[in-house]
Protein backbone atom coordinates (compact mmCIF):
# COMPACT_ATOMS: atom_id res chain seq x y z
CA UNK A 1 0.00 0.00 0.00
CA UNK A 2 1.43 3.48 -0.73
CA UNK A 3 1.18 6.26 1.63
CA UNK A 4 2.01 9.49 0.53
CA UNK A 5 2.29 13.52 1.84
CA UNK A 6 1.60 16.53 -0.32
CA UNK A 7 0.89 20.26 0.79
CA UNK A 8 -1.90 21.91 -0.80
CA UNK A 9 -1.72 26.41 -0.90
CA UNK A 10 -5.05 26.43 -1.00
CA UNK A 11 -6.87 28.03 2.38
CA UNK A 12 -10.06 27.19 3.35
CA UNK A 13 -12.21 28.67 6.53
CA UNK A 14 -14.47 26.23 9.15
CA UNK A 15 -17.86 26.51 9.17
CA UNK A 16 -18.52 26.23 5.28
CA UNK A 17 -21.89 26.54 4.24
CA UNK A 18 -23.50 24.08 1.26
CA UNK A 19 -23.24 24.63 -2.04
CA UNK A 20 -26.28 23.20 -3.95
CA UNK A 21 -24.74 24.47 -8.08
CA UNK A 22 -24.66 22.67 -11.55
CA UNK A 23 -21.08 22.28 -10.88
CA UNK A 24 -20.91 21.40 -7.04
CA UNK A 25 -22.38 20.08 -4.56
CA UNK A 26 -21.04 20.40 -0.93
CA UNK A 27 -23.13 19.93 2.28
CA UNK A 28 -22.56 22.26 5.35
CA UNK A 29 -19.71 21.51 8.11
CA UNK A 30 -21.84 19.84 11.03
CA UNK A 31 -19.65 19.01 14.27
CA UNK A 32 -19.74 15.11 14.93
CA UNK A 33 -18.07 16.19 18.32
CA UNK A 34 -20.80 18.26 19.41
CA UNK A 35 -23.70 16.80 17.64
CA UNK A 36 -22.68 13.01 17.07
CA UNK A 37 -26.32 12.16 16.75
CA UNK A 38 -26.34 14.20 13.32
CA UNK A 39 -24.34 11.66 11.44
CA UNK A 40 -26.91 10.39 10.14
CA UNK A 41 -27.90 13.55 8.13
CA UNK A 42 -24.65 13.15 5.94
CA UNK A 43 -25.72 11.40 2.94
CA UNK A 44 -21.89 10.97 1.94
CA UNK A 45 -22.24 7.93 4.70
CA UNK A 46 -25.45 6.23 4.33
CA UNK A 47 -24.92 3.47 1.83
CA UNK A 48 -21.54 2.63 2.70
CA UNK A 49 -21.41 1.19 6.80
CA UNK A 50 -17.67 0.86 7.28
CA UNK A 51 -17.65 5.09 6.02
CA UNK A 52 -19.96 5.74 9.11
CA UNK A 53 -18.60 4.04 11.40
CA UNK A 54 -15.15 5.23 10.91
CA UNK A 55 -16.27 9.05 10.84
CA UNK A 56 -18.27 8.08 14.00
CA UNK A 57 -15.10 6.18 15.63
CA UNK A 58 -12.53 9.28 14.69
CA UNK A 59 -14.96 12.09 16.41
CA UNK A 60 -15.89 10.21 19.45
CA UNK A 61 -15.29 11.79 22.34
CA UNK A 62 -12.40 9.75 23.56
CA UNK A 63 -10.07 10.94 20.24
CA UNK A 64 -7.66 13.05 19.92
CA UNK A 65 -9.24 14.51 16.31
CA UNK A 66 -12.39 15.55 14.71
CA UNK A 67 -13.63 15.28 10.85
CA UNK A 68 -14.10 18.38 9.32
CA UNK A 69 -15.50 16.87 6.06
CA UNK A 70 -15.77 13.49 3.96
CA UNK A 71 -16.72 12.18 0.60
CA UNK A 72 -17.04 9.22 -1.31
CA UNK A 73 -16.99 7.82 -5.19
CA UNK A 74 -16.55 5.24 -7.51
CA UNK A 75 -15.45 5.28 -10.65
CA UNK A 76 -14.13 3.72 -13.91
CA UNK A 77 -10.09 3.52 -14.08
CA UNK A 78 -9.87 1.60 -17.26
CA UNK A 79 -10.75 -2.07 -16.84
CA UNK A 80 -11.17 -1.68 -13.21
CA UNK A 81 -13.52 -0.16 -10.60
CA UNK A 82 -11.80 2.58 -8.00
CA UNK A 83 -13.80 3.75 -4.78
CA UNK A 84 -11.92 6.98 -3.73
CA UNK A 85 -12.76 8.66 -0.57
CA UNK A 86 -11.56 11.30 1.58
CA UNK A 87 -11.71 12.51 5.01
CA UNK A 88 -10.16 15.67 6.52
CA UNK A 89 -9.02 15.28 9.97
CA UNK A 90 -7.96 17.60 12.14
CA UNK A 91 -6.93 17.79 16.29
CA UNK A 92 -10.00 18.10 18.38
CA UNK A 93 -7.98 20.92 20.32
CA UNK A 94 -8.49 23.51 17.58
CA UNK A 95 -5.13 25.03 19.62
CA UNK A 96 -3.09 21.66 18.68
CA UNK A 97 -3.82 22.30 14.81
CA UNK A 98 -0.86 25.04 14.75
CA UNK A 99 1.22 22.87 15.39
CA UNK A 100 2.64 21.24 11.50
CA UNK A 101 5.41 19.13 13.27
CA UNK A 102 2.25 17.11 15.40
CA UNK A 103 0.89 16.61 11.49
CA UNK A 104 4.23 14.99 10.58
CA UNK A 105 4.36 13.12 13.76
CA UNK A 106 0.77 11.32 12.90
CA UNK A 107 1.90 10.95 9.28
CA UNK A 108 5.37 9.31 9.62
CA UNK A 109 4.13 7.38 12.16
CA UNK A 110 1.32 5.49 9.98
CA UNK A 111 3.46 5.17 7.18
CA UNK A 112 5.84 3.45 9.28
CA UNK A 113 2.76 1.22 10.64
CA UNK A 114 1.98 0.07 6.60
CA UNK A 115 5.64 -1.30 5.69
CA UNK A 116 4.41 -4.52 6.19
CA UNK A 117 1.20 -4.03 4.86
CA UNK A 118 0.09 -5.76 1.27
CA UNK A 119 -2.89 -4.13 0.11
CA UNK A 120 -1.48 -3.35 -3.39
CA UNK A 121 -4.30 -1.94 -5.10
CA UNK A 122 -4.84 0.39 -1.97
CA UNK A 123 -3.07 4.09 -1.61
CA UNK A 124 -3.78 6.54 1.06
CA UNK A 125 -2.66 10.23 0.49
CA UNK A 126 -1.89 13.37 3.16
CA UNK A 127 -2.65 16.91 1.83
CA UNK A 128 -1.80 19.24 4.01
CA UNK A 129 -3.99 22.72 3.99
CA UNK A 130 -3.46 25.57 5.75
CA UNK A 131 -6.72 26.24 7.26
CA UNK A 132 -8.86 29.53 9.47
CA UNK A 133 -10.92 28.10 12.52
CA UNK A 134 -13.74 30.26 12.08
CA UNK A 135 -15.04 29.66 15.52
CA UNK A 136 -11.61 30.28 17.25
CA UNK A 137 -10.33 33.24 14.24
CA UNK A 138 -7.22 31.25 14.21
CA UNK A 139 -5.19 29.31 11.60
CA UNK A 140 -3.97 25.74 11.87
CA UNK A 141 -3.82 22.79 8.99
CA UNK A 142 -5.58 20.01 8.99
CA UNK A 143 -4.90 16.58 7.12
CA UNK A 144 -7.01 15.47 4.00
CA UNK A 145 -7.01 11.50 4.10
CA UNK A 146 -7.34 10.46 0.72
CA UNK A 147 -8.27 6.83 0.46
CA UNK A 148 -8.31 4.95 -2.66
CA UNK A 149 -9.15 1.06 -3.91
CA UNK A 150 -9.43 -0.69 -7.05
CA UNK A 151 -11.05 -4.14 -7.57
CA UNK A 152 -13.05 -5.74 -10.63
CA UNK A 153 -16.13 -4.54 -9.68
CA UNK A 154 -17.42 -2.46 -6.79
CA UNK A 155 -17.58 -4.84 -4.07
CA UNK A 156 -14.14 -6.01 -4.63
CA UNK A 157 -12.92 -2.23 -4.65
CA UNK A 158 -14.99 -1.75 -1.40
CA UNK A 159 -13.25 -4.56 0.18
CA UNK A 160 -9.70 -3.27 -0.38
CA UNK A 161 -11.03 0.14 0.62
CA UNK A 162 -12.40 -1.02 3.95
CA UNK A 163 -9.24 -2.83 4.44
CA UNK A 164 -7.15 0.66 3.87
CA UNK A 165 -9.97 2.26 5.96
CA UNK A 166 -9.63 0.30 9.17
CA UNK A 167 -5.38 0.67 9.21
CA UNK A 168 -6.04 4.35 9.29
CA UNK A 169 -9.10 4.28 11.87
CA UNK A 170 -7.33 1.96 14.28
CA UNK A 171 -3.92 3.65 14.02
CA UNK A 172 -5.69 6.83 14.59
CA UNK A 173 -7.48 5.75 17.29
CA UNK A 174 -4.67 4.11 19.13
CA UNK A 175 -3.16 7.70 19.44
CA UNK A 176 -3.25 8.95 22.82
CA UNK A 177 -2.72 12.31 24.15
CA UNK A 178 1.54 12.97 24.28
CA UNK A 179 3.02 13.68 27.64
Amino acid sequence: MDVTLAFVNDPLGLPYPSIDSPDQIRHEYIDLRETPEKIDELPELKDLPAFKEAIRSLNAPTSLFRTLGCEKHFSDYGSQRQLGAYIDLAYAEWENNSDLFQFYILIGEFARSCRDVDLPSAQIRFELFKYEFHETGKQGWKATIKIGAFGPDDAAATATWTQALNLLVNFVSGIRQRD
